[in-house]
This record gives structure tokens, sequence and C-alpha cells, in this order.
């Protein structure tokens, strides 16, 4: 027996095959030079003509690079998350500075064209924002910490912002290109 491994499994392991039933499970075990090693049991026991147990038979594979191999999984994981959120703070800072000084300039500005300007610099930037927490929202997907919440949203202003974005490099291209909503 390792000493990590929780005597209540030894406890269901023998109730269950005195119960006359077959006991599966994962066993930590210890080799004589004290490393660890997992185990996959099945133990069945074995009936006489009475119904009464002669002995028992067990299975066990060594599944030990099994069960490093999830640790090692786990721990990427984990490192990964962490990873994309601190990623997706150190985006969102200074990319809510440049919100902020959209803002600062649409009060300074006034003619049109630079309005014009300035509303597709900030619709992309939100754009950008909407995705890195898209990001961080499937980090925490993943690791089961999501929340889904109901918000509005005006379809049609998005699909305009959207159609707005890609209006530069439809120009460049001489191409023209128009969205029309029912």
């Amino acid at each position: 027996r390792h000493p990590d491994t929780d005597s209540e499994i030894f406890r269901e392991l023998w109730s269950t095959i005195q119960a006359k039933k077959v006991f599966k499970g994962i066993i930590k075990n210890r080799r004589k030079n004290g490393e660890p090693y997992y185990v996959d049991a099945t133990i069945v026991p074995i009936l006489n003509e009475e119904n009464k147990i002669v002995e028992y038979i067990g299975l066990r594979y060594d599944i030990s690079q099994l069960v490093e191999a999830v640790e090692l999984s786990q721990k990427a994981q984990k490192a990964k998350d962490g990873f994309l959120a601190n990623m997706s703070h150190e985006i969102r800072t200074p990319l809510n500075a440049i919100i902020g000084f959209i803002n600062v300039l649409s009060k300074h500005i006034q003619d049109e064209t630079g309005k014009h300007y300035l509303q597709i610099i900030d619709n992309s930037a939100q754009m950008l924002l909407s995705i890195i927490n898209d990001v961080l929202d499937l980090s925490k997907l993943q690791s089961g910490k999501f929340t889904v919440t109901s918000e509005p949203f005006d379809p049609i202003s998005i699909l305009s912002s959207s159609v707005t974005l890609f209006q530069s490099k439809v120009q460049e291209k001489s191409l023209s290109y128009a969205v029309f909503i029912d």
C-alpha cells in the first residue's frame, strides 16, 4: 500500500469481495524501492458448491503511465488557463486605454469624417475586447467556471458595425458590398 492511498478504498474492496461481488478500482501502490505505481484492479471471489468463498482471482493492470499522463495534462491545462487569464488582462489594459482616448477624441473632433473614423476605430477596439473576453470565457468553460448570462443586443447595429470594419479593405480592392435588412 502507498501511504497516500485512502484506507476507505481497501475497506470498500474487502466489503465488496466478502459480499461475493466483483471489486473494480484504481489503487495507488508502492514498489519495494518506495516508488509509487497505479493499478487498475479487478478482484473476483471464487465460490464453491456451498456458495462460500474459497479464493480470489485478481487482475491488475499497471496504469502508472496513464495516470502520469492525466496528471501532466491537468497541470498543462492549469498553466494554460493561468496564461490565458494573465494575457487577456495584459491585453485588455492598453485596449481599455485606447477606448478611453477614443471617447476623449470624439468630444474634440467636430467634422463628420473624423467622427466616422473614430467610430470605426471604437467598433474595432470593442470587437477586439469582445474576442479577448471570449477567449477568457473559453478558458472558464473548460475549467467549469463559466456562467451564462442573458444580455439584450441589437443585431442590426452589430451587423452594420461588422460591415463598416471591412469597408476600407473592400474599397482598396475596388469592390462594393451592401447589407439589406428586411
